[in-house]
C-alpha cells in the first residue's frame, strides 16, 4: 500500500526491558557504519517490503537470537530519521517477564 504511513521508513529499534535490565548492543567499531563503537538498542535497517514490526522482530533475532511476537510490542512511535535525508525510524517497546542471558545468541553484528 503506497499511501500507508508505515511504508516510508528507514528502520526500526526496540527497547526491550526485562526486570531491571534493558537489552543493548555495542555497535561494531568500524568507520563504515554510522555511530561506530556506541551502545544501541536492537534494530536496524528495513529489508524489502517489511513492515516496521517485521523489521524490528527480524533484527532482534539476527542480533540476539531472540524471538518475540508482534503482540509483545507494547509501544510504538515513529520519529524523523537521525541522518540527513533519512526517512523516519520506528521505535518499539517490549517487556519480557524474564530474559535469561543464556538465551542470547549473538549474530555477526556488534561487539557484545
Amino acid at each position: 500500500m503506497k499511501n500507508d504511513p508505515q511504508n516510508d521508513f528507514h528502520g526500526a529499534k526496540v527497547s526491550l526491558i526485562s526486570g531491571q535490565s534493558v537489552l543493548t548492543l555495542l555497535r561494531d567499531d568500524s568507520t563504515a557504519i554510522p555511530f561506530p563503537d556506541m551502545w544501541d538498542f536492537p534494530g536496524g535497517g528495513r529489508e524489502g517490503d517489511e513492515t516496521p514490526q517485521d523489521c524490528v522482530l527480524r533484527e532482534l533475532f539476527e542480533e540476539f537470537g531472540l524471538r518475540i511476537s508482534a503482540n509483545d510490542l507494547i509501544y510504538q512511535a515513529s520519529r524523523d530519521g537521525v541522518l540527513a535525508g533519512q526517512p523516519k525510524i520506528w521505535f518499539f517497546g517490549a517487556v519480557l517477564d524474564r530474559l535469561d542471558p543464556s538465551q542470547i545468541k549473538f549474530g555477526n553484528e556488534g561487539q557484545r
